[in-house]
């Protein structure tokens, strides 16, 4: 993981960097309105007057563009280089565009119909052996009314996690905060049946469908249960879901608010800044070793053959 001093050295950099973007905008504006009054001059008129609304409307428009403009390519700089130093600290490799596509993920069936997904900001490697991957999603449902006019609702925001596990299984297994896996009964999981289970902590807080019950009970023996429980502990949250299909864990994280951002144009970058995300990051580390999963023998009890 990067050091205090390496942190330091980073934030000198990158904050080089935005006092370049920022010297860009801080001249640029004015020289916007400059250009402005010129073409007011020639607009004036002896019965209009200098057009200084004209001027200070568009000089507005111009500037907030600009600055989104300069804003946008500092943080992009800023994060790709930023999350490549602390993913490799990991042992980890940083992809802005993702590490999965949503056909990889698609046949877990844990993730809400929709109509746009948006990826970004992908992480793959090993975590105390365990081959991980992991990446930043949200899904935009889109509906039309009688009108024609549009609605966009966001239905996941969050972080999406594949966990390779040492053996394949057979069935699916679905793990699903209680009550929330009514909604795709129908749908998703004809398929499945309920799991019942001799631990009540754990049925009072998740719903267990599975298309093998002999398999489901194998793959959430006590101990795994334990461990399970301890992801929502760590990761501080109750709405994450979890399915178990083919050679991995599939965890979707519901969360408000984008993953790994990092930079603003109008703000210093500091060590604290940096912190967060590494800490975002390190959650995910966590969450592998909270399940305590053995990357040879796999996970849960053994499954017969």
């Amino acid at each position: 993981m990067t050091n205090a001093s390496d942190i330091a050295t980073l934030c000198a950099t990158l904050d080089e960097q935005r006092q370049r973007y920022m010297q860009i905008f801080v001249m640029g504006a004015p020289m916007v309105f400059a250009a402005l009054c010129a073409i007011g001059a020639l607009m004036m008129t002896e019965d209009t007057g200098f057009p200084w609304m004209f001027v200070l409307f568009w000089t507005a428009i111009a500037s907030l563009i600009l600055f989104h403009v300069m804003n946008m390519k500092y943080r992009t700089r800023t994060k790709a280089a930023l999350m490549r130093d602390l993913a490799a600290g990991m042992g980890l490799e940083f992809k802005a565009d993702g590490v999965m596509s949503w056909d990889d993920v698609a046949p877990h069936a844990i993730l809400p119909p929709h109509d746009r997904c948006g990826i970004e900001d992908g992480f793959t490697g090993t975590i105390a052996n365990v081959p991980v991957a992991f990446q930043e999603m949200n899904l935009v449902d889109v509906s039309r009314d009688r009108d024609g006019d549009t609605t966009e609702t966001t239905v996941f925001h969050g972080a999406v996690i594949r966990i390779g596990i040492g053996k394949t299984l057979n069935a699916h297994t679905v793990i699903m905060p209680d009550g929330v896996a009514g909604r795709f009964w129908r749908t998703a999981f004809s398929k499945f049946e309920p799991v019942r289970l001799s631990a009540p902590d754990f049925e009072n807080r998740f719903d267990v469908m599975a298309t093998d019950q002999l398999e489901a009970h194998y793959i959430l023996d006590p101990s795994f249960m334990e461990s399970f429980l301890a992801v929502g502990e760590h990761i501080g949250t109750k709405h994450f879901e979890a399915s178990f299909r083919g050679s991995e864990i599939l965890f979707a994280i519901s969360r408000p608010g984008a993953l790994f951002e990092i930079g603003h144009l109008f703000h210093t970058l500091t060590a604290q800044d940096l912190t967060t995300v590494q800490n975002e990051i390190a959650a995910i580390e966590g969450l592998v070793n909270a399940l305590k999963l053995n990357p040879y023998t796999g996970l849960g009890a053994k499954i017969p053959d």
